[in-house]
């Protein structure tokens, strides 16, 4: 039995504890940048298609065919969009979409998604200035 660990069994001095404290911590701090660096080894970076297209309004919803030939569901609500003065709005219809069953045109961006073999393509903002 050593005195400086006091009896066999005994909880370890407060120092003891403070630098196996530490380890952890700094184990624990590597474990997790490592398992996010491999982690996002296998993701790549989306990019923001800005597109314009003739807009097709129905009720509750809108499609929209771009110059690429690929049409677009454009969200009725919930979607970031900027309007005529470039303010940036959360949510709500964006001031430049079509009203129900009329056209008119309109400028998005669209990002391309893959997920379980599967691709497309989803609206992420409404673009109303001129």
């Amino acid at each position: 039995m050593s005195a400086a660990h006091g009896p066999i069994g005994a909880a370890p001095a407060g120092q003891e504890w403070n630098t196996r404290w530490i380890a952890i911590l700094v184990a624990t701090a590597l474990i997790a940048g490592a398992a996010g660096y491999i982690a996002g080894c296998g993701a790549s970076a989306s990019t923001a298609y800005v597109l314009t297209g003739d807009a097709h309004a129905g009720v509750g919803q809108i499609s929209a065919v771009a110059l690429d030939g690929i049409t677009y569901g454009i969200p009725v609500d919930n979607v970031t969009w900027i309007d005529s003065k470039g303010n940036m709005h959360g949510n709500g219809r964006a001031e430049c979409l079509p009203p129900e069953l009329k056209t008119g045109k309109v400028r998005f961006a669209a990002v391309k998604w893959t997920a379980a073999g599967v691709a497309g393509y989803g609206v992420v903002l409404v673009d109303c200035r001129s």
